[in-house]
């Protein structure tokens, strides 16, 4: 169980790092050429195809990864069922959310850009349940080999665009062609892995879909506003200028966080199935996820922040030195997201998803509120620190949801620990007076590991068993 868990995570993390890289290309070509200006018009579409993808699928992949875990011979049904609530959440969204984007920005292209992804929601639902069945079936590399494609050729084909003069709109339709074909690509995996696609409606799994809609559809929908907010705030407060800096900083957040994302993807399947077959090995891998997963993201948040200079600079150029700061405060939200990511997998693997969604609500509410106040006052710096606190608040108030009413984690002594660790570090990166940011990297990074070893967090067993498993998935 551990084994198929740690391949499809390697898949999934693999797939989760080299996406962003892949297009990073864009971001930097888009940065360099169309500067803080262009670089907030498509951190706008994707702000848009972030918050109405998830109204397409109406949060059904995580319903049918559950469901195809316990019962594949529907994955079928389950498909065909899904693809009908998508196609009305669709319309939903280009009746509801475009027209409300649309009148939040000014500029023709951009706007008519916005129409052209909302019709690429019905290829992206297709590809969203077409990668839960798989996910169900706990073959990752499928669909990880097709997004990779997909990211890769979207990329290539819209950087070659932008750098030949072409705006926003050109890489809007290249978005709308990748997403078709990759759609039609996942059909043939999902096909290939025996299931049979049925065009006929099973009516009674369409109502049980329906009835279970409004919850966990909800959940992605606010979930997405509240990493969302922001930056569409900022849009509408600021202006474009500033959502390019702060987007600049966003997407490597982005890129490090694609880990955490990984291993709770990986880790669901297993968890929905442990959950009725041993609680107690649930129970285990509940409290060694959290413990794992939040070393290593503060791990890394440590390192990115204090390369933080470096990696603006490189990556965009000296002009954007404004996004130095909200990056060294955005990474450090991986901890808190990480965790409530792992906790979310935990609610749902036990059906209890209206804890999650109480949750996004009450996080979400919190952020707008926060950034309304203090982005006049504070501008990107502070969507920054509002988007730390927001996902400390969300991941406390999950745990204590997960303590309550499914089982106790038994974590805070290991999180204060690591934390303490993580200071150490950080007085290593951000106090001593070291010239050499390489040698204070490594220098904190080596205090970060002697202190977990110290505190009886990382010991040599664990490193005896990851390096077994990755010489056996390499070798």
């Amino acid at each position: 169980m551990r084994r198929r868990l740690f391949k499809n995570f390697l898949f999934l993390a693999t797939n989760n790092v080299l996406m962003p890289v892949a297009s990073l290309a864009l971001i930097v070509v888009i940065s360099r050429i169309g500067g803080a200006k262009l670089l907030g018009e498509y951190s706008y579409l994707v702000a848009f195809l972030a918050m109405t993808q998830t109204v397409a699928s109406a949060g059904l992949d995580i319903l049918i990864t559950r469901d195809v875990a316990h019962q594949r011979d529907l994955a079928g049904t389950y498909l065909t069922a899904a693809c009908v609530i998508g196609l009305c959440a669709v319309v939903l969204a280009g009746v509801v959310i475009t027209p409300w984007f649309v009148l939040g920005v000014d500029g023709g292209a951009v706007r008519l850009a916005l129409v052209v992804l909302t019709i690429a929601l019905v290829p992206s639902f297709v590809i969203t349940f077409c990668e839960a069945i798989l996910l169900g079936f706990e073959h990752a590399r499928d669909f990880v080999t097709v997004a990779f494609t997909e990211t890769l050729l979207r990329s290539a084909v819209a950087t070659a665009l932008v750098w030949y003069g072409y705006g926003i709109m050109a890489i809007a339709l290249t978005i709308l062609v990748m997403r078709g074909l990759s759609a039609i690509a996942l059909l043939a995996f999902v096909k290939a892995r025996g299931v049979q696609l049925a065009w006929r409606v099973d009516r009674k799994q369409l109502a049980r879909f329906a009835r279970q809609t409004p919850v966990v559809g909800a959940i992605p929908f606010v979930n997405a506003l509240y990493w969302r907010s922001g930056t569409l705030l900022l849009t509408w407060i600021a202006g474009l200028v500033p959502v390019g800096y702060y987007s600049a900083a966003y997407r490597v957040f982005d890129m490090m966080r694609t880990l955490p994302q990984a291993y709770v993807r990986a880790a669901y399947p297993v968890l929905s199935r442990l959950h009725q077959a041993s609680p107690e090995e649930f129970a285990t891998l509940c409290r060694d996820s959290l413990r794992w997963i939040s070393i290593i993201t503060l791990g890394v948040a440590l390192l990115v922040s204090g390369a933080a200079r470096w990696i603006v600079v490189l990556l965009y150029g000296a002009e954007f030195a404004p996004s130095i700061l909200p990056l060294q405060i955005l990474v450090f939200t991986m901890l808190p997201y990480a965790i409530t990511a792992t906790l979310a997998q935990v609610l749902f693997a036990t059906s209890n998803q209206a804890y999650d969604l109480r949750v996004n609500t009450i996080a979400t509410v919190v952020s707008i509120a926060a950034n309304v106040i203090f982005i006049p006052l504070y501008g990107l710096v502070a969507a920054a620190a509002v988007a730390l606190a927001a996902t400390c608040l969300h991941a406390g108030l999950q745990y204590n949801f997960v303590r309550c009413h499914v089982i106790d984690p038994h974590f805070g002594g290991a999180l204060l620990r690591t934390l303490a660790a993580a200071g150490l570090g950080a007085v290593v990166l951000f106090v001593l007076p070291l010239e050499s940011v390489v040698v204070a990297l490594v220098g904190a990074l080596a205090v970060y590991l002697a202190a977990l070893a110290a505190a009886g967090l990382l010991r040599k067993s664990h490193v005896i068993w990851l390096y077994d498993r990755v010489v056996a998935r390499t070798a």
